[in-house]
C-alpha cells in the first residue's frame, strides 16, 4: 500500500457538495498513504464555451489508444482551455508545491530497504474530482502528467459520472450507485465497467461518500453548543437538516406546516429542543412558513439557521451534537452525511413535482421496470437508495398520513440501536483502530470504504506500456 501513491490533486468546481464529496475520499487516501492533498479550483465557462471545452473538445484526447498519443492530445486540450481562460491556468506556485513534494518523496514506505515493486513509477500523483466541470481538467491533467511532473505517472480518478465523458476514460471512478447511468459505453455494452485494460477500476458506493470525519464532530458540536446552547440543558438535542426545491421534489409552505408542524409539536411534548438548518435551494415562501412555525414552538427552538441569510454551515456541528437527526429526501448528500455521522436518520418525504418533465421521468421509471430502459429516472432512484439504506437499519421513514405518527411515534423505530460496524478485514484502512463513531455502534463511511479500494487497486497497478 506504502507505494501506492506519492501525492494527491484535488480539483474542485467550486459546488459545495462537490467538494465535500472529494474532500471525504482525500482525507482517508491521504492518511492511509501518508501524503499531502493539493486543492485547486479549476476554471469557470458558460455557454458555448462551457459546450465546447467542457463538452465536446475533451472526447479529442479521452479515447487515444497510446499514452503519448492521450499526452499530447490532453496538453493541446489544456492549451486550448488556456486560451479562453485569458489568464494563468494554473499558478505557479501550485505547481512548484507538487513538483517539490514529488522532489522530497511520497509516502511512508513499508520499509527504507525495499523499493518501489517491480514495473511501478517511481512517482504517482492522483488527480480527483467531483462534477462534471472539474472531470475534463482532471482526466487532463492526469494525461500529460510528465509535462508537469517529469518522471511521473497520473491517475485520473473521478467521482460520480461526469455528463458527456462518463467514466470510462478514466482510470478510476467512485459512482453512488443511484448514480450510475445504466448507458452503454466503450468499455462494456451493457454499462458496466470492470477492472483492467477494458475499462477503469470503479467503486460503486451506497449513497454519496462525504467529508464527516469522527474527530472534528466533536470540535465542530462544541462551537455550535456555545453559539446556540440548548433551551434546556438536559433536554434531548434533535436537530433537522431541511432541503428544498428541484427538478424532482418540492418543499412547500403548506408541506412545512404539516410535516414540520408534526414534528415540532412532538418536540415539545417530549422536552426536546431543536436545531432547524435549511439549505440554499429552500424557497423564500417555505422559509416564511418555517419562520412561523418556529414563533409559535419558540420554548423548543434552540437554533433556526435560514441559509439565505447566513452562510456559517451548521451541518456538522448538529451532526455531532444531536441524538436524532430528520432529513428531507430531496438530498441524498445529507443523508449520507447524517449517516456516516452515526445516525439512524428519519427521511421526511417531501412533495413531488407535477410537471411534463416529471410525466417524462414516470414514463422512463414504468419502462425499466419491464426492462426497456436500463435504469430508472428521477426520485424512482433516490427510492432505490432509500429503500437499502433502511434494509440495512440506517434510515426509517416518517409517515406522510397524518393517521399513521402517532404509532411511528410509540414504536420507538429511531431509538433501536443501530447495526454493529462491519469492516473488511483485508483493508488496511479497515486494519487501524476504529472510530469513535464505529465504537458508537456505526461502521457506515463510503468514503473511508471507497479510499480503501482504490488504494489497493493502485497497489497492484501498473503503469501503462509506453
Amino acid at each position: 500500500m506504502r507505494h501506492a501513491l506519492d501525492a494527491i490533486v484535488l480539483l474542485s468546481d467550486g459546488i459545495r457538495g462537490h467538494l465535500h464529496q472529494s474532500r471525504g475520499v482525500a482525507h482517508w487516501l491521504s492518511g492511509a498513504a501518508g501524503i499531502p492533498v493539493f486543492e485547486m479550483e479549476v476554471p469557470r465557462f458558460s455557454g458555448g464555451r462551457r459546450l465546447w471545452i467542457l463538452k465536446v473538445a475533451p472526447h479529442f484526447f479521452a479515447w487515444r489508444r497510446t499514452p503519448e498519443a492521450r499526452r499530447k492530445s490532453a496538453c493541446a486540450w489544456l492549451h486550448l482551455a488556456d486560451r479562453f481562460v485569458g489568464g494563468e491556468l494554473f499558478p505557479v506556485e501550485f505547481v512548484e508545491a507538487v513538483r517539490r513534494r514529488l522532489q522530497e518523496g511520497g509516502g511512508e514506505e513499508v520499509s527504507p530497504a525495499l523499493p518501489p515493486p517491480a514495473g511501478r513509477p517511481a512517482k504517482r500523483v492522483l488527480f480527483l474530482s467531483a462534477g462534471s466541470a472539474a472531470a475534463p481538467f482532471c482526466l487532463a491533467l492526469a494525461r500529460s502528467c510528465e509535462s508537469f511532473f517529469p518522471g511521473a505517472e497520473g491517475v485520473a480518478c473521478t467521482l460520480m459520472t461526469p455528463s458527456g465523458l462518463g467514466t470510462a476514460p478514466f482510470d478510476a471512478a467512485i459512482v453512488p450507485e443511484h448514480d450510475l447511468s445504466g448507458t452503454p459505453t466503450r468499455a462494456d455494452a451493457h454499462g458496466n465497467i470492470s477492472k483492467g485494460k477494458n475499462g477503469p477500476f470503479r467503486c460503486v458506493t451506497l449513497g454519496a461518500p462525504n467529508a464527516i470525519v469522527p474527530e472534528n464532530l466533536k470540535t465542530a458540536s462544541e462551537e455550535l453548543l456555545r453559539r446556540f446552547p440548548p433551551s434546556v440543558p438536559e433536554s434531548p438535542r434533535w436537530g433537522i437538516l431541511l432541503g428544498g426545491d428541484d427538478g424532482n421534489y418540492r418543499v412547500s409552505a403548506s408541506w412545512v406546516r404539516d410535516t414540520l408542524g408534526a414534528v415540532f409539536e412532538r418536540a415539545r411534548r417530549e422536552n426536546a429542543t431543536l436545531y432547524v438548518t435549511t439549505s440554499r435551494r429552500t424557497s423564500p415562501e417555505a422559509e416564511n412558513a418555517l419562520t412561523q412555525l418556529a414563533e409559535t414552538y419558540a420554548s423548543a427552538i434552540s437554533m433556526l439557521l435560514l441559509a439565505s441569510r447566513d452562510s456559517w454551515n451548521p451541518v456538522p456541528g448538529m451532526l455531532g451534537a444531536v441524538q436524532r437527526v430528520f432529513c428531507t429526501e430531496d438530498s441524498v448528500s445529507m443523508v449520507s452525511e447524517a449517516a456516516t455521522a452515526g445516525h439512524r436518520v428519519v427521511l421526511l418525504r417531501v412533495e413531488r413535482r407535477r410537471n411534463l418533465a416529471a410525466a417524462g421521468k414516470e414514463l422512463c421509471n414504468r419502462l425499466a421496470r419491464v426492462g426497456v430502459c436500463a435504469s430508472p429516472s428521477g426520485p424512482a432512484r433516490f427510492d432505490a437508495f432509500f429503500r437499502r439504506m433502511e434494509e440495512r437499519g440506517l434510515l426509517v421513514v416518517f409517515p406522510s398520513e397524518r393517521a399513521f405518527r402517532e404509532a411511528f411515534w410509540r414504536s420507538g423505530a429511531v431509538e433501536t440501536p443501530l447495526p454493529a460496524p462491519s469492516l473488511r478485514a483485508s483493508s488496511s484502512l479497515a486494519e487501524k483502530e476504529p472510530c469513535p463513531l464505529q465504537r458508537r455502534g456505526l461502521g457506515f463511511n463510503e468514503a473511508r470504504r471507497a479510499a480503501a479500494e482504490l488504494l489497493a487497486y493502485l497497489a497492484e497497478r501498473k503503469p501503462d506500456p509506453s
